[in-house]
């Protein structure tokens, strides 16, 4: 994965006063915050780092709070820093005069971490981010089939581990492109598999429950061999576990957004591979960066027609405007888009 700026500073302990950590990929979002940390302040130096999270984002007190020089209790010698990360703050979506002018005049002592899943390029504090010599902002993307591989290939080579080909297919295809719940199946399957030295396609099997978007796949795949019994008991599986987690509350409504992104994707390998693009730009196209879930997606672009493809996409397309205007039920707009097609 390529050097960052922050990356960098923390080598050269030469910091800037404001930090942006944008995009996808959570797993990295989190981890060069807890770098940045760790590299401004002692571990035990809790009372000068001080956070803001959603609701709890004030301009005015986290303005306040930059103004007070930090304690000097754990600072070892150095001049004490103080530290204010900010989540999802939505400073960068919508116009904040205040702490867009507070940028231009951050105290010597203070330092901000800004974390944000999404971004509006045309903000003005966003462009003043990407202007200045002052402040980075480093965009989280998800990073590609070959450096998740390295990653968590060197990962296991520390604990003297190996994992054989097709055990890291099936792991790759259950984790998908998120190297946050890479990072949480790859816990599970080192402490299954502690007494072994190489892991298994069986390993990850037993213990791996797999993304959201490996089980959307073989809905897909059960509806391209017409098989409405095998799409639906998915579709139910996937479901009930979303129901069970706190984080969704519109389980039926994000499975069937992933069924329209997945459908669009095979669309766009479709008429890429007609028109002999390379697999680089389609991983680039369509957003989906390892190999083998590409060509999976080609396998499944020559077995669904063009115009069923493009039917099922004008029908999805009415039947979430019926779910928006009340006049359809979420679950049932799932329903209908898998037994329509499976059928």
């Amino acid at each position: 994965m390529k050097l960052t700026q922050i990356d960098e500073d923390i080598k050269s302990k030469e910091f800037h006063h404001a930090y942006l950590l944008y995009g996808d990929e959570l797993y990295l979002r989190n981890q060069y915050k807890k770098r940045l940390i760790h590299a401004l302040m002692p571990q035990e130096d809790q009372m000068n780092l001080n956070y803001y999270k959603e609701d709890s984002v004030d301009v005015k007190d986290i303005i306040s709070t930059a103004e007070q020089f930090p304690f000097s209790l754990f600072s070892m010698g150095e001049e004490p820093k103080r530290v204010i990360v900010i989540e999802d703050s939505k400073f960068f979506k919508k116009k904040e005069e205040e702490i867009d002018a507070y940028m231009e005049h951050i105290p010597d002592y203070c330092y901000f971490i800004f974390l944000e899943s999404e971004v509006n390029k045309n903000n003005a504090l966003f462009k003043k981010f990407q202007k200045s010599d002052a402040l980075v902002s480093e965009e989280m993307k998800m990073v590609s089939g070959a450096d998740l591989a390295k990653w968590m290939g060197g990962r296991l080579t520390k604990l003297g581990k190996k994992i054989t080909r097709d055990a890291w297919a099936e792991f790759s295809v259950r984790t998908g492109s998120s190297m946050e719940l890479m990072d949480q199946e790859y816990e599970k399957l080192v402490s299954y598999c502690w007494d072994k030295e190489v892991i298994e396609l069986a390993d990850v099997e037993a213990i791996c429950t797999g993304a959201v978007e490996t089980q959307i796949f073989k809905m897909i795949d059960s509806i391209a061999g017409k098989d409405t019994d095998a799409a639906m008991c998915y579709y139910r599986d996937i479901l009930r576990e979303n129901k069970e987690s706190k984080e969704n509350n519109q389980a039926s409504m994000k499975i069937f957004a992933l069924i329209v992104k997945t459908f669009r994707q095979i669309l766009a390998i479709q008429e890429m591979t007609e028109d002999h693009i390379d697999m680089e730009t389609m991983k680039k196209t369509t957003g989906v960066y390892q190999d083998f879930v590409i060509r999976k997606n080609m396998n499944l672009a020559r077995r669904i027609p063009r115009n069923t493809m493009q039917k099922m996409l004008r029908d999805a397309a009415n039947y979430e405007q019926q779910v928006k205007t009340g006049l359809l039920d979420e679950q049932i707009a799932v329903e209908l888009l898998i037994m329509t097609y499976a059928k």
